[in-house]
C-alpha cells in the first residue's frame, strides 16, 4: 500500500508574503477582494464584522455556508488543493486574530483527510 501524500498548511498574512517566498511555500490568497472567490468571504461580511456588526459566531455562520456552496458550486477548485505539497494560506488579517483564514484551514483539513491526504498544520509563517 502507497505511503500518503502529505500537504504542510500554514496561514500567513498577505503583508508577510515575502516569508513565504523565501521558504518557497506557495501562497493561497483567500481575501475577499483579490483571491480565489471559491474560498473568500464575502466582502460585505468582512466589513460588517470590522465595524461590529456581525460578531465572530455570525461571520463564521455565514463563512461556513459560503464554504458549503463553494464546496458544490466550485467543486474544481477544492480539487486543486489535491496539488499542493506546501501551502500558506493567506489574508490581511493580522496573525493569531479571529480570521477566516484559520477556519478555511479546519476546513481544508477535513476535505483532504476525508481524500485519503496527511495534513500537517504548521501554524503561522511570521518574522518571529
Amino acid at each position: 500500500m502507497p505511503d500518503k501524500k502529505v500537504i504542510k498548511v500554514w496561514t500567513i498574512q498577505m503583508g508577510s508574503w515575502r516569508l513565504a517566498v523565501e521558504r518557497k511555500i506557495t501562497m493561497l490568497d483567500v481575501t475577499a477582494k483579490s483571491g480565489n472567490f471559491a474560498f473568500a468571504p464575502e466582502y460585505s461580511a468582512v466589513m460588517d464584522y470590522k465595524n461590529g456588526k456581525l460578531t465572530e459566531e455570525q461571520y463564521t455562520t455565514l463563512y461556513l455556508t459560503r464554504m458549503r456552496q463553494s464546496f458544490k458550486q466550485a467543486f474544481p477548485e477544492w480539487e486543486k488543493l489535491k496539488e499542493y505539497t506546501e501551502v500558506a494560506i493567506a489574508c490581511y488579517c493580522k496573525p493569531n486574530t479571529f480570521c477566516h483564514r484559520y477556519i478555511f484551514v479546519n476546513l481544508m483539513k477535513k476535505y483532504l483527510e476525508r481524500e485519503g491526504f496527511v495534513v500537517q498544520l504548521c501554524g503561522e509563517i511570521t518574522n518571529g
